[in-house]
């Protein structure tokens, strides 16, 4: 009775080893299929959260061309509202380049007059020195002293000459 008991268990043994590795096989297809499902979602967040980065790199970049066009537009409007002052501060600095050329011309003129004067005179001197004492002067004291006679008894000739006029400028006094 035992050895037929024992056959049977060994049937329901096979069976239930049988039954047990086709549900182990069933589990393991399931778990494979699982594991494809997350890694396919895993994936797709992956791209997700790609494209999301690629979407906040665009939208700073964005940001900071609208930001540089504000402050431009922001710096044209100060322009505008400062246009007033800065038109008067304009007119009194032309004015006060205006009045500093006139100047300088008038200086550079009184300085060339003045020269000029000076030189006569001068002139004047030198002549009536050497036509008192040119002929009882040695030769070689009156070549060391006008560089060959009488006509190079004139002195050095000084030039005033106002340089780097400003382009021409309104009016403005």
């Amino acid at each position: 009775g035992k050895y037929k008991q024992g056959k049977d268990n060994v049937g329901v043994l096979a069976e239930g080893d049988k039954d047990l590795g086709d549900r182990l096989g069933h589990c393991v297809a399931r778990k494979e299929q699982m594991t494809k499902i997350v890694v396919s979602r895993l994936q797709r967040v992956a791209d997700l959260q790609g494209q999301l980065q690629r979407l906040k790199k665009r939208w700073d970049a964005l940001q900071e061309v609208a930001r540089q066009e504000m402050t431009r537009q922001f710096g044209e409007v100060g322009v505008i509202v400062n246009l007033p002052d800065t038109y008067k501060e304009w007119c009194g600095e032309v004015a006060r380049r205006n009045s500093y050329w006139k100047a300088t011309v008038a200086q550079a003129e009184a300085a060339s007059a003045a020269m000029q004067r000076q030189l006569e005179e001068e002139q004047e001197r030198r002549l009536a020195f050497l036509s008192q004492w040119e002929a009882l002067m040695p030769e070689q004291l009156l070549r060391l002293l006008c560089d060959g006679g009488a006509a190079a008894a004139r002195p050095p000739r000084v030039e005033v000459n106002v340089s780097g006029r400003p382009k021409v400028l309104p009016a403005i006094e």
